[in-house]
């Protein structure tokens, strides 16, 4: 994967010359990744235990996003630009604390079957924030990816978890 030319200069991006993300409407989205993504969250959601719904949003990139200097009033696509800009970025989950219920940001471009596969791994990331889950960020991504696969091989046939596998370029 190529690195972006326009490295992040600030947490708050005020100098940053990347792109960053914005919301994309579901109206906008493709009908096979919105089903796809909503059939993982809530296959996750019930496997996990979490409320009845999980909220998802879509993203693509967009115009340079600028934060708000203020956390407290943070809004999830605050949230979803608090980082260092990666223009692979595939799905966030969102904090917990910000929204009355789980919240998923996946990427609108999404094919469907790999929609379903990000939608579990965020969806575990919402448990771990939830569970007070022990353990770094490398453990805690290990675990969501661990997860994720565990959950697709109940839903897909094998041939979709190569195309999974591929897209994702674990191949």
């Amino acid at each position: 994967m190529k690195a972006e030319p326009n490295a992040c200069i600030d947490m708050f991006h005020e100098g940053c010359q990347h792109p960053g993300w914005q919301e994309v409407a579901t109206g906008n989205v493709k009908l096979g990744t919105l089903g796809y993504a909503r059939r993982g969250a809530d296959t996750a959601a019930r496997r996990l235990g979490l409320a009845p719904v999980i909220r998802l949003l879509f993203f693509e990139r967009g115009p340079a996003y600028r934060l708000q200097p203020d956390p407290l009033h943070y809004s999830p696509l605050d949230h979803l630009n608090l980082a260092p800009y990666d223009g692979q970025l595939m799905g966030k989950a969102g904090p917990t604390g910000l929204t009355p219920q789980p919240t998923l940001w996946l990427r609108a471009s999404l094919p469907p079957a790999v929609a379903l596969w990000v939608a579990c791994h965020e969806s575990r990331h919402v448990w771990q924030d939830l569970t007070a889950f022990v353990g770094g960020l490398e453990e805690a991504e290990d675990d969501a990816t661990t997860f994720a696969w565990a959950t697709v091989e109940g839903l897909l046939a094998p041939e979709a978890i190569r195309a999974i596998a591929a897209e994702l370029d674990w191949g």
